[in-house]
């Protein structure tokens, strides 16, 4: 089984497809446009089988667009974007202590030890909630 990801932000779609072991499997880049409209365009130019995927997770501040628990019959998951920039940040350096700094039209300074996860600052662009 996969999982898809989508990062819906301000200005641009980030979608991937990771396996049970997190390898990823496919990933596009895509310019804004409404989150289902991305995740077609993904799975058909990726020609993603949809009956092998357990879920997508969302994440990003566009997220809110989508109301639904499921699409194409699948179980969506929402996550808040600082958590997920924290535990990438903490997947990917193989720590469990870090500032992570991710940088796109806002620049989000993320602490992460454990589960202790605090957006400490950055830029917001007009899109951003306020904290």
């Amino acid at each position: 089984m996969t999982i898809i990801g989508i990062d819906s932000g301000s200005t641009n779609v980030k979608l991937i497809e990771v396996n049970e072991k997190f390898n990823i499997v496919n990933k596009m880049f895509l310019s804004k446009r409404p989150i289902k409209e991305a995740l077609d365009e993904f799975v058909k130019f990726k020609k993603i089988d949809l009956s092998n995927v357990s879920c997508i997770v969302l994440t990003g501040v566009r997220s809110s667009e989508i109301k639904e628990d499921k699409i194409c019959g699948i179980k969506v998951l929402k996550q808040d974007e600082f958590i997920s920039i924290a535990n990438g940040g903490k997947f990917l350096s193989k720590k469990d202590k870090a500032m992570i700094v991710s940088i796109g039209t806002g620049t989000a300074f993320v602490r992460a030890e454990g589960n202790d996860i605090k957006h400490i600052g950055g830029t917001r662009s007009r899109w951003r909630h306020t904290f």
